[in-house]
Formats: structure tokens, C-alpha cells, sequence
């Protein structure tokens, strides 16, 4: 099974700078980890590099997007072009795993055809920031099943319609 994990704000914003841009939220942290834990991370280079996140992520087999594997030691295993592709050859070689899509938004937006359900933390506010989720093709192509709403971030699940 292939799945997407990512937060978002009010404007779908992910990133400003290449980072989070909200103050650490440690209930999405912790719902990142539960969810993720044991199983696989699929990222593009830009999370890898991310402040907010050690990598490689622990206790999770990391792959990494990209065209240079040298410039990014420490993955499991690299994988490029045709992403859709890709992550249901990496799905079928983890058996009983569930390969996890955590970002970044090209990522997401290549991945969309082959994610079976989109797990969103919205981050409330507007971040202003200079990447966004499209989150219209989300809620075109998924169908939200599960929402959980605290003051510091509400969790939603989408399950894909076709």
C-alpha cells in the first residue's frame, strides 16, 4: 500500500525556505512517527535536507529521489525518474510495509496516481509560504473517511474515490 503523509496550513502552504515554516508542532510530530515507524519513507531531496527532520529518519527504511545519490549519503536505497513508477516497485519490495510519500510537493504531485489515501495534518494559520499542496487535486481524487480536530492541528485521512 502506498500512502502520503504531510502537514499543511490554512493556504496548503508545506514550505518557506525549504522548512517548515511553523513553530514545532509535537502532536503532528507524534502522529508523523506513529504512523511511519517501521515502515517506509519515500522523500525528494528537499526533505531530506530539512532542519526539522534527522536523516535518515529512524527505524524506517529511507529512499531518496534523486538524480545525485552522491550528494546525499545515507538513504537505503535511491531511486529517479518516473516516480509513480518507481513507488510501486518500491511497495511491492517491502511486502507488508507501507510505503509512506512524505514530500516534498513535486513528489506529492507526481505520486498522486498511485496513492491509495493522503494523511493531512492542517497546521491552522497561513505561513505565507513559497510551496504549496494542490490541495484541490487531493479533494478531487480522494474522499476524506477520518478527522480528528485539537486547537494545535486538525488530522484528516483521504481515501482515493477510484
Amino acid at each position: 500500500m502506498i500512502k502520503a503523509i504531510l502537514a499543511c496550513d490554512d493556504a496548503g502552504g508545506i514550505a518557506l525556505n525549504g522548512t517548515l515554516p511553523w513553530p514545532t508542532n509535537s502532536k503532528d510530530m507524534k502522529w508523523f512517527k506513529e504512523n511511519t515507524k517501521g515502515h517506509v519513507v519515500v522523500m525528494g531531496s528537499s526533505t531530506w535536507i530539512d532542519d526539522h527532520m534527522p536523516s535518515p529518519l529512524p527505524l524506517r527504511t529511507n529512499i531518496l529521489i534523486t538524480t545525485r545519490p552522491d550528494d546525499y549519503p545515507g538513504a537505503d536505497r535511491y531511486i529517479n525518474g518516473g516516480v509513480a513508477h518507481h513507488l510501486c516497485l518500491v511497495a511491492d519490495s517491502y511486502p507488508g510495509l507501507i510505503t509512506w510519500v512524505i514530500g516534498g510537493a513535486n513528489v506529492i504531485e507526481q505520486s498522486l496516481e498511485v496513492i491509495d489515501e493522503f494523511y493531512l495534518s492542517r497546521i491552522p494559520g497561513d505561513y505565507e509560504c513559497d510551496t504549496h499542496l494542490d490541495l484541490a487535486a487531493i479533494e478531487s481524487e480522494f474522499e476524506l473517511s477520518f478527522k480528528e480536530e485539537h486547537p494545535e492541528v486538525t488530522f484528516e485521512i483521504w481515501k482515493k474515490t477510484s
